[in-house]
């Protein structure tokens, strides 16, 4: 039996979303892993949101991109995640600075530093500033595309990449007085 599935305006077919579903999971897993910073809510936050999308499978099948969906799927994992520090703030009275950090990356001796430095700055950073370097610098999104995951305009998203990457050079360098980020900074 032959079946024609329907296809995408380049003419490329569309797959099942099972199957495009399944092959962004290693881009959501990642996400996560960068913006929570914890292996075990990584993969709580991943699989929340693949429930959410069987939950929507007649709304996501007709997203006829990849970028749309992996867009789809990002915003959805960003929300679980910030619904659940939400939850966890009314529940404890929690600050973002308690969440539990990840250990590096095993790798040479030099690498493992220079990955266990990169962590620690990146933990320094506000959320939203991190959240910018993970959807652009780790996911290869667009400005435009992470500026549609976070909620904000393409130029917002440009001036939070901006500043992560002037906040990770200072702290990385040493540059500035005690590689602390002002307030001003870290809230904007």
């Amino acid at each position: 039996m032959n079946v024609t599935r329907p296809r995408d305006p380049t003419g490329q077919e569309i797959l099942p979303l099972g199957h495009r579903l399944v092959s962004q999971l290693p881009h959501l897993q990642a996400f996560a892993r960068v913006l929570c910073q914890d292996a075990t809510l990584a993969k709580d936050l991943v699989q929340d949101t693949t429930l959410r999308a069987l939950e929507h499978t007649e709304e996501l099948g007709g997203i006829p991109t990849p970028d749309g969906l992996k867009a789809w799927l990002f915003r959805t994992l960003r929300n679980v995640y910030y619904d659940r520090l939400r939850f966890e703030r009314r529940r404890r009275h929690a600050t973002l600075d308690e969440v539990e950090t990840v250990a590096a990356v095993d790798g040479g001796q030099e690498g493992r530093n220079d990955m266990r430095d990169l962590e620690a700055a990146l933990n320094k950073l506000a959320p939203v500033l991190r959240e910018a370097v993970a959807l652009i610098g780790t996911q290869g999104l667009t400005h435009e595309q992470a500026a549609g995951v976070a909620g904000c305009s393409a130029a917002t998203m440009r001036m939070r990449l901006s500043r992560a990457r002037r906040q990770l050079k200072t702290i990385l360098t040493g540059d500035g007085d005690s590689g602390e980020i002002d307030e001003n900074e870290k809230n904007a």
